[in-house]
């Protein structure tokens, strides 16, 4: 009796936990009708392609509508009904199409876009006091950046990879933006030949600290769904997000902790933790965006600077023993005088006589030591003689007689 009872109270608290973490129903033609109602020129909303794209949902009741390519931001309250509120009135527009839109610490941002024939780099943020978006400094970046690939947020960092303008093509740039102080921190520097496989795609529908889920869509009926691990930088592919009707508001797919969830349109939820649900598909992105960390475990040891040192001194060690060998120094002399014996009897320069004894590459203090050394040493074998006597045409230079 009390195992039965001790079983029917766990299970009343999942379900507690569940209808907590359950996002709210949100009725896309309500929201629509209320945003058209709120502004003049409806068609630059486009909010019949994909309104999901222009939505963020921050938590249960809150969300925000940034139509894609506008600045129009409306807040969107969900309790009881639904309540929207248009917060500014901008003039401008065109130029954001496929920005990140992401809320930390209370404040609204929007990163990258695209629009007009151009590209925008930056950041903008929403001031709700003034109602407009104010363009964010970010410190220590790239001169030449042209547009952003892809952002995501980790705890109070934006990770984020920039296409850059240089004489390289294909030229990137990846690092996070500390979302505290607004600075860039590059991790790395790469090209890559295919952009789009530097892409996430789709749209990000759910997102938290560690993941994010994505709908692409697939013919006109259906999508398929994809996880972003946000930490490990793979892309999964669950069998738990097979296709499916698109979602609308009514069912939802979306991640809270570790668990994916999807909802039916009756309120049906099902979910699975992402470590037990089956992945049959994996994309690594981080090796495409950073050195390995086997490179960066061997670059950054000490070992590997020790290990350097070492086989240099080594080397010298080795090359210093082997020519003062005298196995290495009669080699030596043999094959110097098997080219002596070509100019017997003929007079020769000395820059020629510099090149037979393989000294013409030194400085000239150094080479006429080593000069006087080496025809020293021949001359004492008596099979060739190297005779100096001075150029009659120059009197201010020496030539070389072989005998």
């Amino acid at each position: 009796m009390k195992r039965a009872l001790l079983l029917t109270y766990f299970s009343f608290l999942l379900l507690q936990g569940f209808s907590f973490i359950n996002p709210p129903i949100i009725d896309t033609s309500i929201i629509i009708s209320k945003v058209k109602k709120l502004v003049n020129d409806q068609s630059i909303l486009r909010l019949n392609e994909e309104i999901f794209r222009s939505l963020l949902i921050v938590n249960d009741s809150l969300v925000f509508l940034n139509p894609q390519g506008t600045l129009f931001l409306f807040e969107i309250k969900i309790n009881d009904s639904t309540k929207v509120t248009k917060l500014n009135n901008p003039r401008y527009h065109g130029f954001n199409f496929g920005r990140h839109l992401f809320y930390h610490d209370s404040a609204l941002y929007s990163a990258g876009g695209s629009g007009l024939f151009n590209s925008f780099p930056g950041i903008i943020e929403f001031d709700f006091e003034v109602g407009e978006w104010y363009k964010k400094p970010i410190g220590s970046i790239p001169f030449n950046i042209a547009r952003v690939i892809n952002s995501w947020v980790i705890d109070d960092e934006l990770h984020i990879i920039y296409e850059l303008e240089s004489k390289e093509n294909n030229e990137y740039s990846y690092g996070y933006i500390d979302l505290l102080e607004f600075q860039y921190h590059e991790s790395n520097k790469f090209t890559y030949d295919f952009e789009t496989g530097l892409q996430f795609g789709g749209i990000v529908i759910s997102s938290n600290n560690s993941y994010s889920i994505h709908e692409y869509t697939g013919n006109s009926d259906n999508c398929f769904y994809s996880i972003y691990d946000k930490r490990k930088g793979t892309m999964l592919h669950s069998t738990f997000f097979n296709e499916k009707a698109c979602i609308d508001g009514n069912s939802f797919v979306y991640v809270k902790g570790n668990f994916i969830f999807k909802r039916n349109n009756i309120g049906k939820v099902d979910s699975i933790s992402i470590e037990k649900s089956n992945i049959f598909k994996s994309i690594d992105f981080m090796k495409r965006y950073q050195k390995s960390d086997l490179d960066y475990s061997i670059l950054s040891s000490p070992f590997f600077f020790a290990a350097c040192i070492i086989f240099l001194l080594i080397t010298w060690f080795v090359v210093k023993l082997i020519r003062s060998n005298p196995k290495h120094k009669t080699n030596h002399l043999d094959n110097t005088q098997h080219e002596l014996k070509k100019f017997k009897g003929k007079l020769i320069s000395r820059n020629e006589l510099d090149e037979i004894l393989r000294i013409s590459h030194l400085n000239p203090d150094s080479s006429k030591v080593l000069r006087s050394q080496r025809i020293k040493s021949i001359n004492s074998r008596g099979e060739t003689t190297i005779s100096r006597i001075r150029d009659l045409e120059d009197k201010r230079m020496f030539i070389y007689k072989i005998i």
